[in-house]
């Protein structure tokens, strides 16, 4: 095109443009950005600032430099794009909205999740009014609104809007149409992080026989909806049958994608996890050097993945008892991301539940009760108090009170924890039904103060076969006595998971890609 058109024509401008999306789509982020940059360039020196195809390149650009984790520089751009389409195209034009959108998304993934809400709740009323409740972009302004609700921890609402997303695609696209699998599969992780993860998993198996019928086996969306099903089965606890099955993804993006590509070292980061949680620690912290190494070269070391690699090691390492070698790069994880995402970002709050989980494990204890403050305080303001996350985190702050000897506030919050776990996820839950155990163990060694430790660990020294063997009779052997009801709670407090929650950051694999739906054209 260069050699027949020459490289200063608006239809040479518009072939690199067109090159660097497919580029950026194929993995070469980095080309991508370079050609998308050049195309912006030309564009303001021959078509001028203000031309619709510069102010296109400069909104495509903005979406890659958002790939390499240059958030910032991103939002920036994105906002110039939405002030000249206001200026040129006024408010109410389709393009100028999505502009809107894609700026909402961005801001979302520097945190700021509540603006990011806001603006893609606008986006909906506005294309709903101009183009009608069924065009595509409307439903699609719905979906990422969705997507962001969930990120807030509205989940029964994201839950009811992807529902309706799913409804409308299916009735005018089809149940075969890409974008009704998609609305399908973005559907599936919030109800999977709603609880339901039978429905999840049952949802997502439906969207990879229907990727497989209309797309084939080797499509990145085939493989991304296997990734996603193999995390699921994980969450269900069948860990050998998701380790296999993101053993083949793995072996897929490698054959289709190459071994450098973000979507292939992802699925090895996703596959080290599963390793980690089957006990297979040796591979495991193999695998995620490796990804780690990968991620510095591809991306850059400042690169929001990158910083997630280093974040997922040092966890693999404190579970492996190496607990030196993981301080000091859980302390650099904490450092970049509020370097690179700001102190407010959920992946900063993230990274410094997990450096409390490594200083308790030093007996740090006053150490640990301020950091772990300090997320609970920042996961309130900033996600409210009834998301998961800031229940979990408020979980583990009562525990570290309890270990401090501070009984009394640690059952004041524990019970603060069991009624917002009740009324949020419903008696049943298995967080909910932990929430329990955990206040009633407490309960006990207040009104047991000289008893509590030793109780705990003579119980488990006689009960080494779990809470199946626990009656009162056996209690008594170690000279409790107890009906049997308390028998039955005191052994389930005692066998439930007291650690800190480690919902360690990890990589979210594709689904961080494709749940949004951006403007590239």
């Amino acid at each position: 095109m260069k050699r027949i058109l020459g490289e200063e024509l608006p239809d040479t401008i518009q072939a690199m443009n067109n090159l660097a999306v497919t580029l950026r789509t194929l993995g070469f982020i980095e080309e991508a950005a370079s050609m998308q940059q050049e195309a912006v360039e030309k564009g303001k020196r021959i078509l001028g600032e203000e031309h619709p195809q510069t102010i296109t390149a400069m909104s495509n650009l903005a979406v890659t430099l958002g790939d390499l984790g240059q958030l910032e520089e991103a939002a920036s751009m994105q906002k110039e794009v939405v002030e000249r389409r206001r200026r040129i195209l006024r408010e109410q034009h389709p393009n100028t909205i999505t502009a809107i959108g894609n700026l909402a998304i961005t801001l979302g993934d520097l945190g700021q999740l509540e603006d990011a809400a806001s603006m893609q709740q606008e986006v909906v009323e506005k294309m709903k009014r101009v183009l009608g409740e069924e065009h595509p972009r409307s439903i699609a302004a719905m979906s990422n609104l969705a997507v962001t609700l969930g990120d807030l921890g509205y989940l029964e609402k994201a839950v009811s809007i992807q529902q309706e997303v799913v409804e409308k695609r299916k009735r005018i696209l089809g149940q075969e149409h890409p974008r009704t699998i998609t609305a399908m599969s973005n559907l599936a992780v919030t109800l999977g992080n709603l609880g339901f993860v039978e429905e999840a998993a049952s949802l997502e198996q439906e969207v990879l026989e229907e990727r497989r019928l209309t797309l084939g086996e080797e499509h990145p969306d085939t493989i991304t909806a296997m990734s996603n099903l193999a995390n699921t089965l994980g969450q269900i606890g069948q860990l050998n049958e998701a380790a296999s099955m993101k053993r083949v993804v793995l072996a897929k993006r490698t054959r289709t994608l190459g071994e450098e590509h973000p979507d292939t070292i992802s699925a090895m980061s996703s596959l080290a996890n599963t390793l980690e949680r089957l006990g297979q620690l040796v591979e495991a912290s193999s695998m995620k050097q490796e990804v780690l190494e990968k991620m510095r070269r591809v991306l850059g070391e400042q690169h929001p993945l990158t910083v997630t690699a280093m974040n997922n090691l040092a966890i693999t390492f404190s579970q492996a008892g190496q607990l030196r070698e993981a301080l000091l790069p859980m302390e650099r994880v904490v450092e970049k991301r509020k370097e690179i995402l700001g102190d407010r970002h959920p992946d900063t709050i993230m990274a410094m539940n997990n450096l409390v989980i490594i200083l308790k494990e030093f007996g740090k204890l006053d150490e640990t009760f301020s950091l772990m403050q300090e997320v609970v305080e920042k996961q309130t303001r900033i996600l409210g108090e009834e998301h998961q996350e800031t229940i979990s985190a408020t979980q583990d702050l009562a525990l570290i009170l309890q270990q401090l000897g501070r009984l009394d506030e640690a059952i004041l919050m524990q019970e603060e924890v069991l009624q917002k776990r009740e009324r949020v996820l419903g008696k049943e839950h298995p967080d909910t039904i932990s929430a329990k155990h955990h206040l009633t163990g407490t309960q006990y060694q207040l009104e047991q103060p000289n008893e509590g430790l030793w109780m705990r660990d003579e119980v488990a020294s006689v009960l080494s076969d779990g809470p199946g063997l626990t009656t009162a009779s056996t209690l008594s052997s170690t000279g409790i006595s107890v009906d049997a009801e308390t028998a039955e709670e005191f052994a389930e407090s005692l066998f439930a998971d007291r650690g800190l929650n480690q919902l360690f950051c990890l990589a979210r694999d594709k689904a961080g890609l494709d749940r949004f739906e951006r403007n590239l054209a």
